[in-house]
């Protein structure tokens, strides 16, 4: 009970601040493979997770030195690993990885690590996605290196 208590704030705190509310983008069928677990974390094909990715490529995009982009659906959705939490206080991780299509019609990969305990006071998870060749200040590393596993 006191878990739904804290997340229904921590929604309302994010409609508070005033980002926006976007709803899922299309998964293409045929789109997703099997994940390689049973863990807590969403999957890598779970609506939430794919409209955070979605956010950030526009709010990025937003940048006086890039041009706006939105990404209009995913495919090829794959969870490349996954390493849960066998302790306390240690984080689940699941690295994802698939191709995103944007609005003027080029393609994408985006990586991109769901972890456990990582959002607004670690009430739920966090995402952080990169999109190969749109990182154009290598804040992941070049090509994405950083959230993508060899």
């Amino acid at each position: 009970m006191l878990t739904r208590l804290l997340a229904s704030l921590a929604i309302a705190a994010g409609l508070f601040v005033g980002g926006p509310i976007l709803t899922a983008p299309t998964v293409l069928a045929g789109g997703v493979s099997g994940n390689l677990d049973g863990g807590a974390l969403p999957h890598c094909d779970a609506p939430g997770v794919l409209s955070r990715i979605v956010e950030k490529a526009a709010y990025r995009g937003q940048a006086p030195y890039q041009h706006p982009i939105a990404i209009t659906a995913f495919d090829h959705i794959h969870q490349t690993r996954y390493v849960s939490s066998p302790g306390a206080g240690l984080r689940e991780r699941r690295w994802c990885q698939a191709r995103a299509y944007l609005e003027n019609g080029h393609r994408h990969t985006a990586y991109y690590l769901i972890e456990s305990h990582a959002s607004f006071v670690a009430v739920s998870y966090g995402v952080e996605s990169c999109l190969s060749g749109r990182d154009l200040w290598n804040v992941y590393g070049g090509d994405c290196s950083a959230l993508r596993l060899w």
